[in-house]
């Protein structure tokens, strides 16, 4: 009995823990940065920093850009070894210091361009695009559950 009664409660625990819906996760993000309207006037976005590979703690340089209407780029330097992605609103591809330069073509190229759109846009365009937002579940992200 205590058995049912403990796992009753978890299970109920775990449903609350789900319990925001994806519009709301996405209003309370839109606050956080800045607002839809802010979000809406950038025309693209440039970073920069560093990196840390948690296997080894080997760091690096990171860069991510992205720029209306579908362009993306992401690259990093590890202890020398160059990682870099984008989509130049044609196609997908991917280089790095090993393989050279590759074209990305069939599924993973049409998951590249959406991704590219996504960058640009965020979630922003869902609705025009007839896009379906699902939530993802939790994670933990420095020792703290997100959505």
């Amino acid at each position: 009995m205590k058995f049912i009664v403990t796992l009753i409660f978890s299970l109920t625990l775990a449903f609350t823990a789900f319990a925001q819906s994806p519009s709301k996760i996405l209003k309370q993000a839109e606050k956080a940065l800045g607002g839809q309207k802010a979000l809406k006037a950038m025309t693209s976005v440039y970073r920069t920093g560093r990196i840390t590979r948690v296997s080894d703690g080997v760091e690096g340089k990171y860069l991510y850009q992205t720029s209306l209407p579908n362009l993306f780029n992401v690259s990093y330097d590890l202890a020398g070894f160059e990682t870099e992605t984008g989509y130049n609103g044609r196609s997908g591809w991917l280089r790095d210091s090993r393989n050279g330069l590759q074209t990305i073509t069939g599924d993973a190229s049409t998951a590249m361009q959406a991704k590219a759109a996504y960058r640009d846009h965020l979630w922003l365009k869902a609705k025009e695009e007839k896009s379906k937002i699902v939530a993802g579940g939790q994670m933990m992200i420095n020792g703290k559950a997100a959505n």
